[in-house]
């Protein structure tokens, strides 16, 4: 929807031309309601009531008034969404804390039969520490906040991916039945044909 910018006339907020076609760009760019309280304020200069522009837009007039407000105290800057608080989170700094401790040890230290941790078992430590049932998924977030990463254990991770000796030696054993059943199968075979 292009509109001409007809000459500067300013309307009922003294919006002028340069001001409008900000507003028209503002509209272009955001999403959802910020670029509706453009339109909102774009219409209410042009000379629509808040009730009319409420109507359009199947919003209340109050919300209206608030963004008409809004713009007159803070121009363009004062249609874009405000911080929001949201619910405080679940694991706070003492549980990071103590997840970053625990993370330096192993589990065998703490009493656990696993060889590395993983967020169901990190998950029953912190009930028992502190009395709160986590979600893997908040497990998971205090870890990504503390920059640990899960990644599947390795068999070995030793340098340039070198095995160790009892790796190669289980290694050499396997390609030896892998050689001596495949002689096998061939003489099973030959032995068929004939």
């Amino acid at each position: 929807m292009i509109k001409e910018i007809g000459p500067s006339i300013p309307g009922r907020l003294g919006i002028t031309g340069e001001e409008k076609e900000l507003l028209y760009k503002f509209l272009r760019d955001e999403i959802g309601r910020e670029g509706i309280r453009a339109l909102a304020i774009i219409w209410f200069d042009e000379g629509k009531t808040e009730a009319q522009i409420a109507d359009l837009l199947f919003i209340s007039a109050r919300n209206v008034r608030r963004w008409i407000r809004r713009y007159r105290e803070n121009g363009i800057l004062g249609l874009h969404d405000g911080e929001r608080t949201g619910r405080p989170r679940k694991a706070d700094e003492n549980i990071e804390k103590a997840m970053e401790d625990l993370m330096k040890k192993k589990p065998e230290e703490v009493g656990y039969k696993s060889g590395f941790w993983i967020t169901r078992l990190l998950c029953v430590h912190l009930f028992t520490m502190f009395g709160i049932l986590f979600s893997d998924s908040t497990v998971r977030r205090v870890l990504h906040r503390l920059d640990y990463v899960f990644r599947r254990p390795k068999l070995w991770s030793g340098p340039s991916g070198e095995n160790p000796p009892e790796i190669k030696k289980v290694l050499e054993e396997v390609k030896k039945t892998k050689q001596s059943s495949s002689i096998r199968t061939k003489q099973a075979s030959i032995f068929c044909l004939c």
